[in-house]
């Protein structure tokens, strides 16, 4: 199925300014002065694998600093940004307006997509479909070209980046589906 749409993934910290996406190795090294023997990073698990390569990266330019990585969400990003924990936040969503005192810069475009099991016949859906779908106006495959049987939207639970990401895709749509796939 092919509706897929780019949301921004960052970096967060109070006072922070400037960050291009290639760029990040720069950031750690404006963050590590001489005394710094470690740079810790927390927050979205999405953002993780990439600050952890860039992290060893930086190392092996800086030895004796060393950069802690450390997953947990993008809210913990954010409050430990905010609360000194770490110096910088990882964050896989739009901050809100509650969060103005911190300064975001995307490093990396995350795409969304919906997709279905390879044996279901329905190759692709149109928006007006998928809002339907996520509304519960459309709840079987044979009402959009498919067989008789149920939808299951699945969806990530309240307050994770990803259905925020969708919800932006489709703001028309109040989104429902079973919850629980991995963390932000």
């Amino acid at each position: 199925m092919g509706s897929a749409a780019g949301f921004g993934k960052g970096l967060v910290r109070r006072g922070l300014f400037g960050l291009p996406a290639l760029f990040l190795t720069a950031m750690l090294a404006a963050y590590a002065a001489p005394e710094a023997q470690k740079l810790v990073l927390t927050g979205s698990s999405t953002i993780a694998p990439l600050a952890a390569e860039l992290g060893q990266r930086f190392e092996a330019l800086r030895p004796g600093v060393e950069v802690d990585v450390q997953s947990g969400g993008s809210s913990r990003g954010i409050h430990d940004a905010r609360e000194g924990l770490a110096d910088l936040g990882m964050v896989s969503r739009a901050l809100t307006a509650e969060e103005a005192d911190l300064h975001a810069y995307t490093i990396a475009l995350d795409g969304v997509a919906l997709i279905t099991h390879r044996s279901n016949p329905v190759a692709a859906l149109n928006r007006a479909q998928i809002i339907a779908i996520y509304t519960d106006r459309i709840n079987r495959w044979s009402e959009i070209g498919g067989p008789d049987r149920p939808i299951t939207a699945v969806n990530k639970a309240e307050g994770r980046s990803d259905p925020g990401a969708v919800s932006r895709a489709f703001p028309a749509a109040q989104f429902r589906g079973q919850t629980g796939c991995r963390e932000d």
